[in-house]
């Protein structure tokens, strides 16, 4: 019985549509079977390689190794454009955005509570719900306003900072100030 005929991995390549790179790592990973260093048998090459194929289409989720590479470039690409935006101050971290919205939260919670303290002996000299209702829509538009432009300024730290090019930063300090 005479030996098959094997062709060389440009021949196998051409044939099936692939890199002659790929045809060596399918190769290596067993797929298509090599006959002597660098040649192929034809037959048992496309017959690997159909078989993969069906494989690959019963099971999607085998991915190749092209695959998984495009899907770690993409990865460490977008990674990159992350840290890139984050250098620049486009973007902070969620603990940041919690922090300050834990400051801003206790800052008005502690305005509301002061309240009723500042609101009460004015209220109780008055017998006319109108004007109760009056004086407690006042206080409650100073505490509004107060806090805007607390929170206002803070903002205004925020877009200096980021305008210098320095780090954004989600500490609040409140200098002494009463926030209440």
């Amino acid at each position: 019985m005479a030996d098959p005929a094997t062709y060389p991995v440009e021949t196998i390549a051409r044939l099936l549509d692939l890199s002659t790179r790929r045809v060596q790592q399918l190769s290596k990973e067993g797929v298509i079977p090599r006959a002597e260093r660098g040649r192929y048998e034809l037959v048992p090459a496309v017959r690997g390689y159909i078989a993969y194929l069906k494989e690959r289409s019963i099971n999607p989720g085998v991915v190749s190794f092209d695959e998984v590479r495009a899907r770690k470039t993409a990865a460490e690409a977008e990674m990159a454009e992350i840290d890139l935006k984050q250098k620049k101050g486009l973007l902070i971290t969620t603990e940041e955005v919690a922090q300050s919205w834990a400051e801003i939260i206790t800052a008005c919670r502690s305005k509301l509570l002061s309240m009723p303290a500042k609101i009460a002996p004015v209220v109780a000299v008055e017998d006319t719900p109108a004007i109760c209702k009056q004086i407690v829509e006042e206080q409650i538009g100073e505490a509004l306003d107060e806090l805007s432009k607390w929170v206002g300024s803070y903002q205004s730290d925020v877009n200096a900072d980021i305008a210098d090019g320095g780090d954004v930063e989600a500490t609040i300090e409140a200098d002494g100030e009463p926030v209440g």
